[in-house]
């Protein structure tokens, strides 16, 4: 009778998971890769793909780019490997989630909560997007499964297993690192020291590694943190709205994760953390996470954006299962409208990062891009001013063309260094596509004579033909000029 209970559950798991795998195949082709980290992400995949090696240092831990840069080494598609790989770890992901819940719940609701995780909006986006959460929860998940699995049998070498595969998870996201100590607290509270010491030695290779790596390559062992050290800086509180916007923005976060109707009963729910000691561990988790992640938002130091509310709700929605333990009538019904109002009213929130499926909001975006893309090959260049985060990035990639054909002008560069990476970049691409927006430094660049628009540089001069044009960008084909002709063009 047990097993079939469990054969039964399982089995729904994988129905469901193999529909989801395909309904999200089917969304795959109408996915905008809109976020800037995740384009940075593919480009880094790609060189690692054309040149395998050890990844020695950087700002982003390396084993995301070993597994994105195998997978484009097998298939070289820039636009659907990486998000098909996501595609895979996002249903994977469900069964160690199912076998952790499994250890709270009866498998019904265990069965459930992996149905409303898989709708959450954010959950859904970060798939379908070529972003590390993904591939960093199935492995921070499965670490967890088969920890929980080996103390609960006393098998040492699961411990170690998991001690393994929480190293991997930390090659991913950083996340891990703070999250293997505090599982090694809690090992040797409630369990032994021995087991505790035996995970984090194993959990400690891939951060120990990372460490030592920059500091022989880099000079620095924090290196990878130097930005987040820095960013405090240029993003301090300026206004009582900017403080305001950072007390609120990871419970609003948390809200879109669950959507408003499971939240509520979320929250509800919490009021009972006392009364198990797993409510106790899980909400004293969560209060940590919440109070490091506000400590740092307030700081500077954490950029408001939904997805670093992810590991918030991975932490948290457990407590809507305990919800539906207390009051189990009708779960079926309760689950249907959790999932089904997160997932559809993150549509409707102004925070379009909170959409679970990443498209182009930008009004002309799209057609920009398809303007662009006709009148560029693969051996043209592409000069692409900052429009807004999400157009700046999507549309150089969108094109296909190779990274060393594209120039990307930040939103912060002026009109000196943006003469400087065009007089580089000119060099090997003499004709290719630029997109100028009007408010941006590059605009002042603009000369017109004769009847013709030039850009103009200390060493060259781009003949402009235009293609299109709005109230915010234009978009024209570039030539090099001859750098004898009208040179009192460039004579700034």
């Amino acid at each position: 009778m047990i097993f079939r209970i469990n054969f039964s559950y399982l089995g729904k798991l994988w129905l469901f998971a193999i529909v989801l795998f395909v309904a999200k195949l089917i969304i795959l082709p109408y996915v905008h890769q809109i976020d800037a980290d995740a384009v940075s992400r593919v480009y880094l995949s790609l060189q690692f793909a054309e040149n395998p090696h050890l990844i020695q240092s950087g700002n982003w831990p390396p084993v995301f780019f070993y597994i994105m840069g195998s997978a484009l080494k097998l298939c070289n598609n820039q636009f659907y490997t990486p998000v098909f790989v996501n595609i895979v770890f996002s249903v994977l992901l469900l069964f160690p989630l199912f076998f952790i819940l499994n250890r709270l719940f009866e498998q019904k609701i265990s069965f459930l909560l992996c149905v409303f995780f898989s709708f959450s909006p954010i959950v859904f986006r970060m798939s379908m997007l070529a972003m590390s959460e993904i591939s960093f929860l199935f492995f921070l998940l499965l670490s967890i499964a088969v920890l929980l699995k080996g103390l609960s049998e006393n098998k040492n070498n699961m411990v170690l297993l998991a001690g393994i595969i929480m190293s991997i998870a930390s090659g991913i996201r950083y996340e891990s690192w703070f999250i293997s100590f505090l599982i090694f607290v809690l090992i040797a509270y409630y369990k032994t020291p021995k087991k505790a010491f035996l995970f984090a030695v194993f959990a400690a290779v891939i951060p120990i590694y990372w460490l030592l790596s920059n500091y022989f390559y880099a000079d620095n062992a924090l290196n990878s943190f130097g930005w987040a050290i820095n960013l405090p800086e240029t993003n301090s509180i300026n206004s009582l709205d900017s403080l305001l916007r950072r007390i609120w923005w990871y419970p609003l976060s948390l809200m879109f994760a669950f959507g408003p109707i499971a939240f509520y009963f979320f929250v509800k729910e919490l009021r009972y953390y006392k009364s198990t000691i797993e409510k106790r561990i899980i909400a004293v988790v969560f209060i940590l996470f919440f109070i490091i992640w506000l400590f740092n938002s307030l700081r500077g130091s954490l950029l408001l954006q939904h997805r670093f509310g992810l590991i918030l709700f991975v932490i948290s929605f457990p407590f809507l299962g305990f919800y539906l333990q207390r009051y189990s009538n009708k779960m079926i019904l309760k689950t249907a409208i959790f999932s089904i109002t997160a997932f559809l009213l993150a549509f409707v929130y102004s925070s379009q990062s909170a959409r679970p499926i990443p498209r182009l909001l930008t009004k002309d975006a799209s057609e920009v891009s398809q303007i662009i893309n006709k009148n560029i090959n693969a051996d043209s260049g592409f000069i692409c001013d900052f429009w807004n985060w999400e157009t700046t990035y999507y549309l150089p990639f969108a094109t296909g063309i190779n990274q060393k054909n594209i120039e990307i002008i930040e939103s912060s560069d002026d009109a000196i260094s943006i003469k400087s990476q065009i007089n580089t970049f000119v060099v090997n691409n003499k004709s290719g596509v630029i997109l100028i927006a009007y408010n941006k430094a590059m605009y002042s660049l603009i000369s017109q004579n004769m009847n013709q628009m030039f850009v103009n540089t200390s060493d060259f001069s781009l003949t402009l033909t235009e293609l299109y044009r709005n109230n915010e960008v234009a978009c024209y084909k570039y030539k090099v000029s001859d750098k004898n002709i009208d040179s009192s063009l460039r004579s700034e």
